[in-house]
C-alpha cells in the first residue's frame, strides 16, 4: 500500500516528532500589538517575566478608551510542564467590572477562585498533571511549537 494514500498516518508521525521534541527553554520578553475588534482599536502588552526559583509571569493586558482587560498567571516548570500556581483576570468595560482570582495548590490537587465567581463555580476542582489555564496554554503551546 503506498504510504501516501494514508494522510492520517504522515499527520499521526508529524504529530508524535513534534511531541517527541524537548520543549524551549523559557525566555522573558515583552510584545506590543494593536489589536481590533468589531471596528475598534486597542493596545496590548504581552510579558513573560521571571519572578525567580523558578517561577514565572506571564501576563496579558490589553486596553482602549471603552475596556481595560489583563490576565496574569504565575507558574513554575515541573518536568518540562508549565504548572500555573496562581492567576488573576480583571475587566473593566464601561461600568462594569470582574475581578477573578484562582489559586492552583499542587500540594492538595486542588484549584479554586475568588472573586466575581458564582458560588457553585468556585471549587475545589482536582487538579491533574498537565492540567493548565486557559492563558498558560497559549504559552505552551507557542513554546512547544517553537521547539
Amino acid at each position: 500500500m503506498n504510504l501516501m494514500n494514508r494522510p492520517l498516518t504522515w499527520i499521526a508521525a508529524g504529530a508524535l516528532a513534534v511531541v517527541s521534541l524537548p520543549a524551549m527553554a523559557l525566555q522573558p520578553f515583552k510584545a506590543d500589538y494593536q489589536a481590533s475588534y468589531m471596528g475598534m482599536q486597542a493596545n496590548g502588552t504581552m510579558t513573560l517575566t521571571s519572578e525567580g526559583a523558578n517561577k514565572w509571569r506571564y501576563s496579558l493586558n490589553v486596553k482602549n478608551q471603552l475596556a481595560d482587560l489583563s490576565q496574569s498567571t504565575v507558574f513554575d516548570e515541573s518536568n518540562g510542564r508549565l504548572r500555573p500556581l496562581s492567576s488573576n483576570d480583571r475587566s473593566v468595560l464601561l461600568v462594569k467590572k470582574r475581578n477573578v482570582d484562582a489559586t492552583y495548590n499542587w500540594s492538595s490537587n486542588q484549584a479554586s477562585w475568588t472573586g466575581d465567581v458564582k458560588p457553585d463555580r468556585r471549587g475545589p476542582v482536582a487538579l491533574k498533571t498537565g492540567d493548565m489555564d486557559a492563558l498558560l496554554i497559549n504559552l505552551a503551546i507557542a513554546r512547544d511549537l517553537a521547539a
